[in-house]
């Protein structure tokens, strides 16, 4: 199945918000018209049969399941759900203090968010939290900050991952991290979408304007009633969609490394019947001045009609019909692959 979604990750210390910030995330996207799906980590412990027991170093007889280390989490069940949940949605959300330490999840993360914190701070919180098992006397000492000073260092080796102090926002707290983190593009938001059904133009458009933004950049190309002198009745695209989905990535990260401006993308292809004068794609880029957006938009109209494997066949009213555009390239694409 082609993985539709974009896949976003929010890491970092127990405590530290990090189901909170995600929801928000999730409700932001939700307003802009995307289908998003959460997936917690805690949602995949491991039973307590199966975790780690550590024995308290200064009473013995006091034992501990350490459910803070990668082994604790069922990491194939939550990188299957993670990619069912991304055939289907437009964005998937997942959120946990390990997730960065689960190297097949890690891997299908296109950008995190750490969430940092002092010791002081995140202790203090733990105390108002109640936990399945209990936390034991000396559990957060031995156990829970010293395997998030681990992930915490691991985590600075990455790539496509950024950090973000929770004590330094003080009372204003997980809102300016997010508004900061999808500002800073800490969180790549890009929508791309393949659909039979008709595009909302608007949605597309709206999905890329941001307050920080001053210029939006929109393509859409619609169905023409004639081509060289006959009656076009209507086009039929169709699409490999799992390479389509990776060629549309790949030519993504590339118009951002050419534009870095660029704040959000959207692309939206739509595929079956498109009758004359119905859009068959849109592509919305937004960034602080023009010249990025307008250009980032242009090389991502070009690089579609070069290298995605979707294709056309124009329909007349004559009955007769004829293939355009991509059809050689997706040919050659075959080929390779045989």
């Amino acid at each position: 199945m082609a993985l539709r979604a974009t896949i976003v990750g929010v890491a970092g210390a127990t405590n530290a918000g990090k189901s909170t910030l995600s929801k928000d995330l999730v409700a932001c996207l939700q307003s802009k018209g995307c289908a998003v799906s959460l997936i917690a980590q805690d949602d995949f412990f491991l039973k307590e049969e199966f975790v780690d027991i550590v024995h308290n170093i200064n009473d013995p007889k006091i034992k501990f399941y350490n459910y803070d280390k990668p082994n604790s989490v069922d990491e194939r069940a939550i990188c299957q759900t993670i990619r069912e949940k991304a055939t289907f949605s437009d964005f998937v959300v997942v959120e946990g203090n390990i997730i960065t330490e689960l190297p097949s999840v890690y891997h299908l993360l296109e950008s995190t968010v750490f969430l940092t914190m002092s010791k002081e701070l995140c202790y203090t919180r733990r105390l108002t939290r109640t936990y399945d098992p209990p936390d034991q006397i000396g559990y957060f000492d031995q156990i829970v900050w010293p395997e998030y000073e681990k992930h915490l260092e691991r985590a600075k080796s990455l790539q496509r991952i950024s950090f973000s102090n929770v004590g330094e926002y003080g009372s204003a707290g997980l809102e300016d991290i997010l508004s900061n983190a999808i500002c800073k593009n800490e969180f790549r938001l890009d929508l791309i979408r393949i659909q039979t059904e008709p595009i909302n133009i608007l949605q597309a458009t709206e999905f890329v304007i941001w307050p920080w933004c001053g210029a939006t950049s929109v393509f859409v190309g619609t169905t023409r009633n004639i081509f060289e002198g006959k009656e076009v009745v209507r086009l039929e695209y169709e699409s490999f969609d799992k390479m389509a989905y990776s060629e549309l990535r790949r030519l993504r990260s590339i118009a951002r490394d050419r534009y870095p401006a660029i704040q959000s993308v959207a692309i939206i292809h739509r595929t079956g019947e498109v009758k004359t004068g119905e859009a068959s794609v849109v592509i919305a880029t937004s960034s602080p001045q023009r010249k990025a957006a307008i250009a980032a938009t242009e090389f991502l109209i070009d690089g579609l009609k070069k290298n995605v494997p979707i294709w056309k066949k124009e329909v007349y009213s004559d009955g007769t019909c004829s293939w355009k555009e991509n059809i050689d390239n997706i040919i050659q694409n075959d080929q390779r692959k045989d």
